[in-house]
């Protein structure tokens, strides 16, 4: 799973990116920093509260969620049972950034179930 995350090593504006668990455990990083499970916490957080409020207006699962911050951007899309987090700055235009990572997601789901383990793949 790794390697296909450092396919966004080189995206213009991308600082990492990270599979998790809608509960915030980490499955892959890149790079590997102790911020990631912050980053975790929070995007769990947010899918979490964002869930219960589109169930109560009658919305369903969501496609991409970019939230943006005076830090930069953090891109959520769902992966199956994960989401892929990327993190980016906030001055880069996206666009090649975002191609990449909807064929990321693809790829997540065509390589199979994924699962989240310990020894970080």
């Amino acid at each position: 799973m790794k390697d296909i995350l450092q396919r966004l090593e080189g995206c213009p504006g991308v600082r990492g990116a990270l599979v998790m668990t809608l509960d915030g455990v980490i499955a892959a990083a890149i790079p590997e920093s102790p911020e990631n499970e912050k980053v975790a916490a929070f995007v769990s957080t947010v899918l979490l509260s964002m869930e219960k409020d589109a169930e109560a207006l009658g919305f369903s699962s969501f496609k991409r969620l970019t939230l943006w911050a005076a830090r930069g951007r953090i891109i959520v899309v769902p992966v199956e049972k994960m989401v892929l987090v990327v993190l980016a700055d906030s001055s880069t235009d996206l666009s090649y950034a975002l191609m990449e990572v909807a064929g990321l997601a693809k790829g997540l789901m065509t390589r199979g179930r994924i699962t989240a383990t310990s020894d970080q793949d």
